[in-house]
């Protein structure tokens, strides 16, 4: 036996099976179970929303997919700055989307709660029905239809667009990934199960306001909107939703049944921005994925901004996608004009047009299009003016910049609120521009330091991760595609099945037993509960029977996401 000595791999064997490690787990097992981790998965992804800042977040997440080997179809806005073998793009046709479109930024600014309301969701029923109507759409159903191409997984941008969920109706309802680069939308808190306090997170915007307590108003406020809204997304935006997937994807279920197919939710906010948040399991933050190291900028740009040439730093202001500095009126533009005529610094800025080339103050410089993440991590910038869009914000939280908010709509209100709070910069509202509030926020953020000590310690804190979030982002995905969406029960979406078979606790009778014990006095009540009573099921699931009645501790388990 010395002579002939046997393979390691069989000596291991025979020293496994006469162990307790049993099953053995021989070599090639192993390396065949990363092999399938690692299978290049196929991903059908719907970004049509016209807020190119949407397209911006869920693009960062397709590129590292690519990176990953993956394969990629993706019905967006845009086609992609590069073309890459694995990708295949339905680019929808036509002028339908806010970069090309103006806005009353006066009245945006001034909308009443019902307004706001009739906006947006108009807003979202008249884009739905452009792209329904568009040359893209079309060629991305025959090419779904015809060709039956095979998929892993659907993301899906899901805010206020929700009728695009039938296209996994048509690649076979496979498991889901819905994202939402609107920081933290109360619909997706609804669509996972996960609570929603409104005297704990401000209405639309959840996380947007940094952690920071609410004051009463802002509690009551908070109430009176959710009501509102979820009262118009329940009787009017819901059934007008079903009535596109009636029509565009025939023999669908309605939306209710589609969403189930949902594994996760990848969710714009980050705790170093946005503060603690009381999420379930199957809401992963990704906030800031398309933040990143700075890469070179373009030489005239460089020329501008080197210390060299602005020896007092620069200053950078830009809008975003959403918002035009052109849509600002002349009176306004003119004062901030004046107002950067009058600091020491260079002031680099993003406008789309060129009526002011012969109003600019010698020290300030326009530019119709912008690296913006490149140029926030210049180490000779010293403030950012921005529309506090969420991007843009997380971005500058980022690279360590103080800012200015000039918001205008949605939760770049309290994005700028929040940046006042936890003082990374200030806040001018839109229609109190005037020359000399303008240039007092303007020394203030730029000669202060505690604007930028303040910033630099969310920086640290955003970039101290067990990981970057785009990683995050992407292994989640992976997960869903790998798992079929039968992921670990950690993530099960509870109280969506939870809450139509808790009748013990539902309004009735005075003296009637309501909650987790009565529930366990009726245990026939907990047949509609099987995949959350893991102690109780009906006579059809085996795998739950001879495991012991329902006690008040096990269905409590479930109870406590209510």
């Amino acid at each position: 036996m010395e002579k002939y000595p046997l393979p390691f791999w069989v000596r291991n064997w025979l020293r496994a099976c006469c162990s307790s490690r049993w099953p053995p787990w021989p070599p090639w097992r192993r390396a065949g179970a990363q092999l399938a981790r690692r299978r290049p998965s196929t991903s059908c992804s719907s970004a049509p929303c016209p807020r190119p800042s949407h397209y911006i977040f869920v693009s960062a997440l397709a590129g590292e997919l690519l990176r990953r080997g993956h394969h990629v179809t993706e019905f967006v806005i845009k086609p992609p700055a590069s073309p890459h073998p694995n990708r295949t793009s339905f680019v929808i046709e036509g002028k339908i989307y806010m970069e090309e479109h103006t806005f009353d930024l006066d009245e945006t600014a001034t909308f009443n709660l019902f307004e706001e309301i009739y906006f947006w969701y108009n807003y979202s029923k008249t884009h739905m029905r452009t792209v329904f109507q568009s040359k893209a759409f079309n060629d991305l159903m025959k090419h779904l239809r015809q060709k039956k191409p095979k998929f892993d997984v659907y993301v899906m941008d899901y805010w206020i667009q929700e009728a695009f969920i039938g296209i996994n109706y048509e690649i076979g309802r496979k498991p889901m990934v819905a994202m939402t680069p609107f920081s933290l939308p109360e619909d997706v808190l609804k669509l996972m199960g996960s609570p929603y306090f409104p005297s704990l997170l401000p209405f639309n915007g959840v996380g947007a306001h940094g952690g920071e307590p609410l004051t009463f108003y802002e509690r009551a406020e908070s109430l009176v909107r959710w009501l509102a809204y979820s009262a118009h997304i329940s009787w009017s935006h819901r059934p007008v939703v079903n009535e596109f997937i009636a029509e565009h994807f025939p023999g669908a279920p309605p939306l209710e049944e589609l969403e189930k197919d949902v594994a996760v939710a990848l969710v714009n906010t980050n705790p170093a921005l946005h503060g603690p948040i009381p999420l379930v399991p199957s809401i992963v933050e990704v906030g800031g994925m398309q933040a990143r190291p700075a890469k070179p900028l373009p030489a005239d740009i460089l020329a501008w901004v080197n210390e060299g040439s602005a020896p007092n730093g620069f200053v950078f202001m830009s809008f975003g996608t959403n918002v035009k500095s052109a849509e600002i009126d002349k009176g306004r533009r003119d004062a901030i004009l004046r107002a950067f005529g009058r600091i020491k610094q260079r002031v680099l800025w993003k406008y789309e047009e060129d009526d002011i080339l012969d109003k600019l103050p010698p020290n300030v410089r326009v530019i119709k299009w912008a690296p913006q993440n490149d140029i926030l991590g210049h180490p000779n910038i010293r403030c950012f003016v921005t529309h506090n869009g969420g991007l843009s914000t997380q971005e500058a939280s980022y690279h360590g910049v103080p800012i200015i908010g000039v918001p205008f709509f949605a939760d770049q209100l309290l994005y700028a609120k929040k940046t006042e709070r936890i003082g990374v910069g200030r806040t001018v509202p839109y229609r109190a521009i005037t020359e000399e509030r303008f240039h007092e926020a303007l020394s203030d953020v730029i000669n202060n330091p505690r604007y930028r000590e303040n910033m630099q310690r969310v920086k640290r804190a955003m970039r101290d991760q067990k990981e970057p979030p785009l990683e995050r982002a992407a292994w989640y995905v992976e997960m869903a595609a790998r798992t079929g969406g039968r992921a670990a029960p950690a993530l099960a979406r509870a109280a969506p099945r939870l809450v139509p078979g808790l009748d013990a606790g539902r309004p009735g009778r005075r003296g009637r037993r309501r909650g987790p014990r009565a529930l366990a006095a009726r245990p026939h009540r907990a047949r509609a509960l099987p995949a959350l009573c893991p102690q109780q099921g009906p006579a059809s699931a085996p795998a739950h029977q001879g495991q012991g009645p329902l006690t008040p501790q096990t269905s409590a388990r479930w109870t406590r996401y209510l």
